[in-house]
């Protein structure tokens, strides 16, 4: 049933015309994936040339012609733009699977990287990762890079999570970066030099990228975005310990990480996960951060242990690494995350903020501590 469906899908989308050039946009290839889950469609449609006004046409028919066919109960279509074969970067395997996937100086130059560009002028690079979603991983990654703008550092903030983009809503970020088809320009808010994959996409439309293309859209944000000089980057890492998590780890120079969690078993389980992950991959874990550790009441002050009796300690002991930071579920921090606005750089003079700020200064202690020793 699934195949016959998408076939008519297929068929359907063979009568949609790219008016530039008078054919149906199966055969240009514009249609990279369909898939089919008990009456819902997800779709991806790859534009090779940035005409808003036409792509925009083409998104618009596909969605009524697939509309149009009995049985649909809902639509996802992810449009993307790729660039023609002589602009891309050859990372990984190529659509025939073919390439090593090694990228080499050739490589580089070739597709007309700029030297300036990329991570190469940022002197140190942190990861905050979680082993699973839901834990406050954003929260924490746009409240600690605001922290360490407020100690005086040039920041960065790369939200490389390509499935639930949340950096952009969190520094109230509706504008679309600007590019010359070279290079692309960070978003810049609060001092702060950041890009999403969030700023590159429809709102509308969830992000249904396989691995081959998700790689694709990493490598353009650290290849390809005009970063500048800066004194430590904050990467957003996608949750969990799959290919994006490996491949970020193994391709950046990542200068050390941390693990954010939650107090529940369950969140401490996958902590396990992503300490192993980045043992293996040889980057350095500065320690753990327990997000929502309790609940201060108002009027009181009597702290409540939201989800029971951490165990935080015992992982950490365990495996031999610090707690940075508990952090509260503090309400006014929720509030500005949502309202695009990170507390750290609102209300530096907070409790919540206070805590980022010692912590951002606790690991720029470690990270040079390191360096010195290594240099020893």
């Amino acid at each position: 049933m699934a195949e016959t469906l998408k076939n008519k899908v297929l068929h359907a989308l063979g009568q949609v015309i790219d008016a530039n050039t008078d054919r149906n946009i199966v055969s240009l290839g514009m249609v990279k994936d369909i898939s089919i889950d008990e009456g819902k469609i997800n779709c991806v449609l790859e534009f090779d040339e940035i005409d808003q006004r036409k792509n925009e046409k083409i998104y618009e028919d596909a969605k009524k012609a697939i509309n149009e066919i009995p049985g649909i109960t809902k639509i996802n279509i992810v449009t993307t733009y790729h660039k023609k074969q002589d602009d891309i970067i050859k990372t990984g395997k190529d659509d025939q699977g073919n390439n090593d996937g090694a990228q080499t100086k050739e490589s580089i130059e070739d597709n007309n990287i700029e030297p300036n560009l990329g991570t190469s002028k940022i002197k140190y690079i942190l990861a905050v990762s979680s082993g699973k979603g839901g834990v406050g991983k954003s929260t924490i990654a746009i409240n600690l890079a605001a922290a360490f703008k407020q100690i005086g550092l040039k920041v960065c903030l790369l939200d490389a999570d390509i499935y639930g983009p949340s950096i952009p809503k969190m520094i109230g970020a509706q504008e679309k970066p600007e590019s010359d088809g070279k290079q692309i320009e960070t978003i810049k808010r609060y001092g702060i030099s950041t890009m999403s994959i969030g700023y590159l996409v429809n709102d509308e439309n969830p992000i249904i990228w396989r691995g081959l293309m998700v790689m694709k859209a990493i490598n353009e944000m650290l290849l390809k975005v005009n970063w500048g000089e800066a004194d430590i980057m904050v990467i957003d890492m996608p949750p969990g310990t799959g290919d994006v998590q490996i491949t970020i780890s193994q391709k950046l120079k990542l200068t050390g990480s941390v693990i954010v969690t939650t107090p529940q078993d369950i969140a401490l389980a996958d902590v396990v996960r992503g300490l192993k992950m980045f043992e293996k991959t040889e980057v350095p874990i500065y320690g753990i951060i327990e997000n929502m550790s309790y609940f201060a009441a108002p009027d009181t002050g009597k702290e409540y242990q939201l989800y029971g009796e951490s165990k935080t300690d015992a992982v950490a002991e365990k495996y031999g690494y610090e707690i940075l930071a508990r952090l509260p579920h503090d309400p006014l921090l929720m509030e500005q995350c949502e309202k695009g606005h990170p507390l750290t750089d609102l209300f530096p003079e907070h409790k919540v903020s206070q805590i980022f700020i010692e912590m951002a200064e606790g690991i720029l202690k470690k990270i040079k501590l390191e360096q010195l020793s290594q240099t020893n």
